[in-house]
């Protein structure tokens, strides 16, 4: 999931929040195709080449929130604790997902089955939120 986070004495609920503030973004990301289309005009969009120095402008000043993924942010969040950075809002919902070879079908299986039960009993759940800081999105059927 991709996520604007910020300190949380700034102050952003809506989209509309994002006008007059300025919103780190990492080229070439999934963030970059997204937060855009969603912030409104007025909004100070600033552009960093890499994740380590998007990551070191919201932690200096230098913007106001940062949109990237709730583990990248949440990673932020926990190792910097005095700067207050909290979860301010979604952007959009990004699947991930292991890739086998064709013919591993077991794998395949075996992976799939973990997936499937370990959604059922609130495992998978328990460690999305634990390493991302938000909840697990419902997951999409294939």
């Amino acid at each position: 999931m991709a996520v604007l986070f910020g300190p949380k004495s700034v102050q952003i609920a809506s989209p509309a929040d994002l006008v007059g503030k300025r919103i780190g973004i990492t080229r070439a990301t999934l963030e970059e195709a997204t937060v855009p289309k969603m912030a409104p005009q007025g909004t100070n969009i600033v552009w960093f080449d890499e994740i380590g120095a998007t990551i070191q402008a919201l932690l200096s000043g230098q913007v106001d929130a940062v949109a990237m993924t709730s583990f990248a942010g949440n990673t932020v969040a926990q190792g910097n604790p005095e700067k207050q950075i909290e979860t301010k809002l979604p952007v959009t919902t990004a699947y991930y997902g292991p890739i086998v070879r064709h013919g591993d079908f077991e794998l395949r299986e075996w992976i799939n089955t973990w997936i499937f039960v370990n959604t059922q009993n609130g495992t998978l759940a328990a460690l999305y939120k634990k390493y991302t800081g938000v909840d697990l999105p419902p997951l999409p059927l294939f």
